[in-house]
């Protein structure tokens, strides 16, 4: 996270618009509009085993993973409309269209129940019930807010946070809209991809370098190198950077990548999804856990098939004081509550 030993996993792309990340089941999610046909792509997270998904998804901007619920959303600039597959993009389904200018940056809070995008082409950041996704929401709707990009989460810190290339800055507000700020006032040349690292307190943007004559103006000749810049926003312990969580840290170059445009970032083990920890509310059958990081040996639920780092399923939930049953390989066991962390909301 610091931005050292820089690989390549995955070439030969064509353009590259936008990531998403499983690192429960280790997979890498992207989008490629090419020449001939967009489409969504999968790769194991050291990019291995790439395969292209059998569906064509118009400049998709935005990718995000619904991990417990086994579901990939996008959003589809161009065709003005937000779909989802399962993982593997098979039984492709419309979530939303006619209502939608050009949807871009996309991001779930599963465990709050909605899910948020920003729309490119009317300049809004919105949000809709999962099991509602008619009943759009407008929340920021800012009259200077250009051409909002990237969108992450911070389900934790009941924050959502934005680029707007077209205004030159990173903005963040309340998980409803309110409270908007600015993150980086001004300076940022075209920020695109945004991700948030939750529980480090850290935000990570791009930022392509292309040079704009003006906020909704074309873009001038002039391109700087691309970047990959961070910030912390929340120091260890919750508070804000610097004692106060609203005057996060100056930003700090990660990576520079020339004349390169890097348009989308993420952070693997970031639980910035709308993932809670252990504590934020009783764990419910379907939630995927893992192991409390630091249980000894002897510990009586590492009898269990669960080993440290894997991720099994909660089966069953009987009350008592071991509650859950937890399903991992064909194997099931029952442990207590303070011995497992959530990973994912069902």
């Amino acid at each position: 996270l610091d931005g050292s030993e820089v690989e390549d996993i995955v070439e030969g792309l064509s353009h590259p618009q936008a990531l998403a990340i499983d690192d429960v089941r280790g997979k890498l999610y992207w989008s490629d509009s090419g020449n001939l046909a967009d489409s969504l792509h999968r790769a194991n997270l050291d990019g291995s085993d790439a395969e292209e998904l059998p569906v064509e998804a118009p400049a998709a901007w935005g990718l995000a993973v619904d991990v417990a619920g086994e579901k990939l959303y996008w959003t589809e600039l161009d065709a003005g409309r937000i779909r989802r597959s399962n993982l593997d993009g098979t039984e492709v389904e419309v979530i939303l269209e006619g209502v939608l200018s050009e949807p871009s940056g996309l991001a779930l809070d599963v465990a709050g129940g909605y899910i948020y995008w920003c729309d490119y082409g009317s300049g809004k950041i919105q949000r809709a019930p999962l099991r509602k996704p008619e009943a759009v929401q407008d929340i920021v709707t800012l009259a200077e807010l250009a051409r909002p990009t990237g969108l992450a989460l911070d389900a934790l810190g009941g924050k959502i946070y934005w680029a707007d290339s077209g205004g030159f800055r990173v903005q963040r507000a309340g998980l409803d809209g309110g409270d908007v700020e600015d993150v980086v006032a001004a300076g940022v040349k075209d920020p695109h991809g945004i991700a948030v690292d939750a529980e480090g307190g850290q935000l990570f943007w791009t930022a392509t370098g292309t040079v704009y004559e003006g906020k909704k103006q074309p873009s001038s000749a002039a391109l700087s190198g691309g970047k990959i810049q961070r910030l912390r926003f929340r120091g260890p312990d919750g508070a804000g950077a610097g004692g106060s969580e609203a005057t996060p840290a100056a930003p700090e170059e990660v990576v520079s990548t020339g004349r390169s445009r890097p348009v989308a970032v993420a952070v693997v083990g970031a639980r910035s999804s709308g993932c809670a920890q252990v504590g934020a509310r009783r764990l419910r059958v379907g939630d995927l856990v893992e192991l409390t990081f630091g249980l000894g040996e002897a510990d009586d639920a590492m009898r269990g098939p669960l080993r440290p780092r894997e991720v099994g399923g909660i089966s069953s939930d009987d009350k008592s004081d071991q509650p859950f049953m937890v399903s991992i390989g064909g194997q099931e066991w029952w442990y207590r509550a303070d011995a497992l962390q959530l990973r994912a909301a069902r």
